[in-house]
């Protein structure tokens, strides 16, 4: 089976693979077949062996550059299956192609829909030269995707407090001063998933909590390779309310979508996100999602982490938002060893200092040229306390 034009990450399946042990000698026989293929370097490599012995169906998922196939079938009894007709059947081959398609038929998967990994994207498909692109979004165009912005309708880029909460969505910037953005995260991340069922996670809030958002992304599907690691995964979001009653916010298919932003208005007591394989419930593969940072509004006495603590006293975060570098101020109390994080939305730490704090005003300078824009956040750790500030990076 040859293929014409730059092929890649082909796949088919060979079915009727069989065995004849009873009879006469001279037409029994256990078929074997073999798949190798030439490699976009010319190099042949065997893909598998597969004996009619103990399987009767091999799905073939060849990764990279793939020049031809070659499928062989032989008698492995005694090497003459006599007056027996052996056969096997396979279908076409399905590829991605920039070039004619091939003489499998059906060889080319250009405009279906893929998965980039990026959550700023949506609508990935294959292109022409075989690459998975979507399309980045930025509804309210204030150059932060999208997936990790902190206002959904406003910009993000504009604090004229300096608090490190965009002015579009800063509810102490001239809004209720009893409000205070909090900041929480969810135990299980990323929420993980395989077999039957589905797994879910439940965030609890203090009372009197409103306006509860997050963002979840790598909500994926898998319809290539060998069957038992397919799936479609789906996130159901719900939510208790200010009655104790359970709302459904919405449900997400990875068939349609890779990440979504979740925005609670009102009072929340409680939110839970499930995960589950809707394409046949019963997944071999590993799925997961993955959460920001769960910001809500929090009145009275609740648990705030940008809070001053007996440690440590007021903090600043100058510019915010910055392009390059940025300062972090802080006062202590005492002399003691303090750690300054800098974590991106997904949780992971990009940079850290650690630092003898002394009593009075301390300052830690962070290097931001060679990250991503985005939203992060800054944190100062002392004993286990924690104040941490919001950062937009331009």
């Amino acid at each position: 089976m040859s293929l014409t034009g730059t092929h890649q990450d082909a796949s088919f399946t060979i079915s009727n693979i069989n065995q004849k042990l009873n009879g006469p000698n001279h037409k029994k026989y256990i078929e074997q077949v073999t798949v190798t293929y030439v490699d976009g370097a010319g190099t042949t490599q065997t893909y598998g062996v597969y004996s009619g012995a103990n399987t009767s169906t091999a799905n073939i998922s060849i990764a990279g550059e793939v020049q031809s196939i070659t499928i062989s079938l032989t008698d492995i009894l005694d090497g003459n299956s006599g007056s027996s007709n052996m056969n096997i059947s396979f279908t076409d081959v399905s590829s991605c192609e920039g070039g004619d398609s091939g003489t499998g038929g059906g060889c080319t998967t250009i405009g279906q829909s893929c998965n980039d990994g990026d959550s700023c994207t949506t609508g990935d498909v294959y292109d022409s030269n075989c690459n998975c692109v979507g399309t980045y979004q930025d509804s309210d165009g204030d150059g932060v995707c999208d997936a990790n912005d902190v206002c959904a309708s406003g910009d993000d880029t504009i604090d004229t407090d300096g608090d490190g909460t965009p002015d579009a969505c800063d509810t102490n910037n001239g809004g209720n001063s009893g409000c205070i953005n909090t900041s929480f995260n969810f135990s299980a991340n990323p929420l993980t998933k395989s077999g039957s069922g589905s797994n879910s996670t439940t965030l609890s809030f203090p009372v009197n909590t409103t306006d509860v958002s997050f963002s979840i992304a790598n909500i994926n599907q898998k319809l290539s390779g060998k069957a038992s690691r397919r799936y479609i995964e789906q996130v159901s979001v719900t939510y208790v309310d200010e009655t104790g009653t359970t709302q459904t916010y919405g449900v997400y298919s990875g068939a349609n979508t890779s990440a979504v932003n979740v925005n609670i208005s009102g009072e929340v007591q409680s939110v839970s996100v499930s995960l589950q394989d809707i394409y046949d419930g019963s997944t071999q593969s590993s799925m997961f999602i993955d959460f920001g940072t769960v910001t809500a509004c929090v009145e009275g006495n609740g648990s705030r982490i940008d809070n001053t603590s007996d440690i440590v006293g007021e903090m600043t975060v100058l510019p915010n938002p910055t392009k390059d570098r940025v300062q972090v101020n802080f006062f202590s109390n005492y002399n003691l060893e303090a750690a300054i994080q800098l974590t991106a939305l997904d949780g992971m730490i990009v940079s850290q200092q650690r630092i003898l704090a002394q009593k009075g005003q301390n300052t830690v300078q962070f290097d931001l040229s060679t990250l991503p824009k985005g939203l992060y956040f800054i944190s100062v750790q002392v004993r286990g306390e924690m104040t941490m500030r919001k950062l937009v990076k331009m």
